[in-house]
């Protein structure tokens, strides 16, 4: 007969699955259970991750719900250090921060969007203005604007500079393949 209680730490023993034994099994208390699993990881670290991998692999629905409520709950309790990471993150990296700026305007005005790497934006830039052709191009630009129902791909993007993407703002300018369909699209 099995005694109930652990001799060890006086606690009520409970079946423990194992694979190294015969039966599958060992009734341990959980204190003991604990123990042996974290003896077990420790000797067997690669082991561990792939088991770790496996489940999260068998298990990714609920792994994606339970880290997207406990982000949200965080993101909840603590305001100000989630705008610090936000702004510390946006710094680190603007274009991730241009493109999704981009698209959210892009869905505003239910435009094609297409991801692209910021770069599709410095290929753009590399050159003179398309608009003026005579300075330097260190910014680059939607010449169909998002604005106005442009799509937000690398074909869409040219250089130009300051001066010139400050005046144009959000207009299309003659000369864009997209022009004339944008004309014809304004009188209807």
């Amino acid at each position: 007969m099995i005694d109930n209680v652990c001799n060890k730490h006086g606690s009520k023993k409970i079946w423990v699955k194992d694979r190294s034994r015969s039966r599958g099994g060992k009734w341990r208390c959980r204190e003991c259970a604990r123990e042996s699993s974290r003896k077990w990881k420790h000797s067997n670290p690669g082991m561990n991750l792939i088991h770790r991998k496996d489940w999260v692999n068998k298990n990714i629905q609920r792994v994606r719900e339970y880290n997207k409520s406990y982000s949200m709950m965080w993101r909840v309790k603590n305001p100000e250090r989630s705008k610090e990471y936000a702004a510390g993150y946006n710094k680190l990296n603007p274009n991730v921060k241009r493109e999704s700026g981009a698209r959210r305007r892009a869905r505003k005005t239910d435009s094609t969007c297409h991801y692209c790497n910021g770069a599709g934006y410095y290929a753009a830039a590399i050159g003179t203005c398309y608009v003026c052709e005579n300075r330097p191009a260190t910014q680059t630009d939607h010449v169909m604007p998002l604005a106005v129902g442009g799509r937000h791909c690398e074909i869409n993007f040219r250089g130009i500079c300051p001066g010139c993407n400050k005046a144009k703002y959000c207009t299309v300018w003659p000369g864009h393949p997209d022009w004339h369909d944008f004309l014809l699209s304004r009188r209807t």
